[in-house]
């Protein structure tokens, strides 16, 4: 039986599975399978500071939905006036 080439099967196949960005994407030994990624932000959901359960649940959620990466970390809320430092503060005076 011939094998069929990969770039023929592609021609073929719906315009959204042509999408470059939903082609597999190799780097040295990493391959993505996709090439959807989210960077590293600080998406207010730690609890006191620090990237817990909630934050872990996140990024999980994203993979489940198809992204090929998602950074975890990368950030943290020190300023005076970060949403995490504000959220206590707020606690704090009422």
């Amino acid at each position: 039986m011939p094998t069929a080439n990969p770039s023929d099967l592609l021609d073929k196949a719906p315009p959204r599975l042509r999408d470059p960005l939903l082609q597999p994407f190799r780097l040295k030994g990493l391959t993505l399978r996709n090439r959807i990624m989210s960077t590293s932000h600080a998406a207010t959901i730690d609890e006191g500071g620090l990237p817990k359960e909630r934050y872990q649940r996140y990024h999980e959620e994203k993979a489940k939905g198809g992204i090929a990466l998602t950074m975890f970390g990368g950030s943290s809320m020190v300023a005076r006036d970060s949403s995490s430092r504000c959220a206590r503060a707020a606690s704090v005076s009422q």
